[in-house]
């Protein structure tokens, strides 16, 4: 959770109950979808519905969103890879209520902490199965936000 001016702001996995009315006008808007390949074709329920049903089933991991408990966007990892460790970053802010106040950047702060938090698990899960030619956490460091 990562407090803003606007509000609480909290990632939960994405699922397909997310795909309402909301979810599609957000992608049948042309100012939301400017930059995405979404926005070069109609979308419909249908449509969305499957594009979500497609991401699920991916190596992605997607997030809902949330402000105060409201879906108000997607942030996601993508393009994982293993071999050369990189991965994507994706998000839409759908709210455009919710643009310019710092929801995005909050958004992708919880995504980073969640990844590292679940890089922590696996570290500490198999520490021999790691090896670091550097300090991966420096002295004093902890995944949960200043408050």
């Amino acid at each position: 959770m990562i407090a803003t001016a606007a509000g609480l702001i909290t990632l939960r996995p994405l699922t397909l109950d997310d795909v309402t009315e909301t979810y599609v006008g957000w992608l049948q808007d042309p100012e939301v979808t400017r930059y995405l390949m979404a926005g070069r074709t109609p979308q419909t329920a249908r449509t969305v519905r499957a594009f979500v049903e497609t991401l699920l089933l991916s190596a992605a991991q997607p997030f809902a969103i949330l402000l105060d408990g409201r879906h108000v966007g997607n942030t996601q990892l993508q393009q994982i890879s293993g071999v050369d460790g990189t991965a994507e970053v994706g998000i839409l802010l759908g709210d455009r209520t919710c643009w310019g106040q710092g929801i995005g950047q909050a958004a992708i702060q919880a995504l980073t902490l969640a990844i590292n938090d679940r890089l922590s698990a696996w570290i500490t899960a198999r520490p021999a199965e790691w090896l670091w030619l550097h300090r991966r956490w420096p002295a004093g460091w902890s995944s949960s936000p200043a408050t």
